[in-house]
């Protein structure tokens, strides 16, 4: 699946330091694994869309 986000640079950081900052604690341990996993992918994107690199490609 593929989702595309339209997000200034303000709100891609807020984004970040929320994943680092946030705690997950759902009560159970698998649901907490499938968070922390789709918020660090959502990470991962938004720091390759962020990289110098990727600029440089657009």
């Amino acid at each position: 699946m593929l989702i595309e986000l339209d997000l200034n640079i303000n709100d891609a950081e807020a984004l970040l330091r929320h994943r680092i900052e946030h705690q997950l604690n759902s009560g159970e341990f698998r649901e907490n694994a499938r968070q922390r996993e789709a918020l660090g992918t959502v990470a991962a994107a938004i720091n390759d869309a962020m990289s110098p690199e990727q600029e440089h490609a657009n």
